[in-house]
């Protein structure tokens, strides 16, 4: 009884931190705006400073849905003692599909009026639909070269997703609680070793550094990585020696500070524009990526630090929560106001291009907006295998409760309790 009372999880909680998080989404729509509207142009510095990087934030959602994604799979092994693969997939067909079925569609329209063929659209949309466009692009190259890669792009990073929980899923029933932290670390060291051997064949095979980009960017196996990890802290805080010894140095008041400081030193250091460099791949992704999860328990331990409270924002909360229709519309939205405003992308009209800009913003989280308050969130509510989405995020009072000082006999379930909202 005792031993299942210490190894009894973490219960889930929501923290609105983490949907603060997904707000950062804004920064892709900025880095596409840029690169098909561009605004810095012969800006170099400026340019450099506010996109070079951004590649990474897809780093950021991959490790973020890694943790959350099993947080809840293991949630629901906890609790019941096993884990309804069906249940699971369900949930995730209800959260992901209807945005995703809207954004196919209306691409395979906006394809046939811009005068692709039949048969290009249904190949293209077999392969979104299938979830295996990123493997596509990833060995062929050419995302443009598909009828609706030329407007949904972005939904490559959803294929990884997809392939990644599909497999995982089956792993963690399979593997159950007590050897699954031991596989996953298993796993990101094989991956590692996988990738660095992986870039030096490619690089004296005579592949070009183009082909190499996308081998090492859409990829599913070389960009499992950065969920590998996430899914990995999921798992440690599950054992009560790994959550005791997390809970000692994550709840630093200078960690949620100091971290994201020395993971955006570590990535401009290693990687040049998303270049899968030597550096980057033999050390600096793996280190830049459990600093990222480390950083991302900080601000579950600490909800009442500056920088939970700071993405605990409202605007910042109300931006997470659409974040998933501002990804897969935003592209969309894009090559439309494009097209209405009679423009050539890459345009090099600046006064056009901020009008653009200012359009696809302003359309995006309108159309992405009444897309999950009207379409998404009540077939959540209506599908009773889903997880409960509140209405509004929770008054700022309470979206950062003080840490409560429990006796040191107390048991490691009672002591996780104060993390719930």
């Amino acid at each position: 009884m005792e031993n299942q009372d210490l190894n009894r999880h973490l219960k889930h909680t929501y923290v609105p931190a983490f949907d603060g998080l997904r707000g950062i989404v804004l920064t892709v729509l900025f880095v596409h705006l840029e690169a098909l509207c561009p605004v810095f142009e012969g800006h170099v510095k400026s340019k450099f400073l506010l996109f070079s990087q951004t590649w990474y934030t897809l780093n950021i959602f991959f490790c973020l849905s890694g943790f959350l994604i099993t947080w809840l799979l293991v949630n629901e092994i906890q609790t019941t003692g096993q884990l309804n693969l069906l249940r699971f997939y369900k949930r995730r067909t209800v959260r992901l599909l209807p945005a995703y079925l809207t954004a196919v569609i209306v691409s395979c329209w906006l394809a046939s009026l811009w005068g692709y063929a039949p048969k290009a659209i249904f190949h293209s949309a077999i392969l979104f639909l299938t979830y295996t466009y990123n493997m596509a692009i990833s060995i062929r190259g050419g995302y443009y070269s598909y009828a609706l890669g030329f407007i949904l792009l972005p939904a490559w990073s959803l294929c990884v997703e997809e392939q990644f929980y599909f497999a995982w899923s089956v792993a963690l029933k399979w593997l159950k609680m007590k050897y699954a932290l031991k596989a996953m670390i298993v796993a990101l060291i094989v991956l590692e070793f996988y990738r660095c051997g992986l870039l030096y064949y490619m690089r004296h095979a005579g592949y070009s550094q183009g082909q190499i980009s996308d081998r090492f960017y859409f990829s599913t196996d070389v960009r499992i990585n950065a969920i590998l990890v996430g899914c990995a802290a999921a798992l440690a805080l599950q054992n009560r020696k790994y959550y005791d010894i997390a809970r000692k140095y994550l709840s630093l008041k200078a960690i949620p500070f100091v971290l994201p400081v020395i993971i955006t030193v570590i990535v401009f250091c290693t990687a040049q524009n998303g270049e899968p460099t030597p550096a980057y791949q033999i050390y600096g992704g793996v280190l830049s990526l459990s600093l990222l999860a480390a950083w991302m328990v900080s601000i579950f331990f600490q909800p009442a630090s500056l920088v939970s409270r700071s993405l605990a924002w409202r605007p910042l909360v109300m931006l997470g929560r659409i974040s998933y229709g501002l990804y897969i519309f935003h592209f969309i939205v894009i090559r439309v106001v494009g097209w209405l405003l009679n423009m050539t992308l890459p345009s090099h009209n600046v006064r056009l291009n901020l009008v653009a800009w200012f359009l696809v913003m302003v359309i995006t989280i309108l159309v992405s907006t009444v897309h999950f308050y009207w379409i998404e969130l009540p077939l959540q509510r209506r599908f009773k295998g889903a997880r409960p989405v509140a209405d509004k995020p929770k008054p700022d009072s309470r979206l950062a409760p003080a840490v409560r000082p429990q006796p040191a006999g107390a048991s490691f379930a009672t002591r996780t309790q104060q993390f719930k909202s």
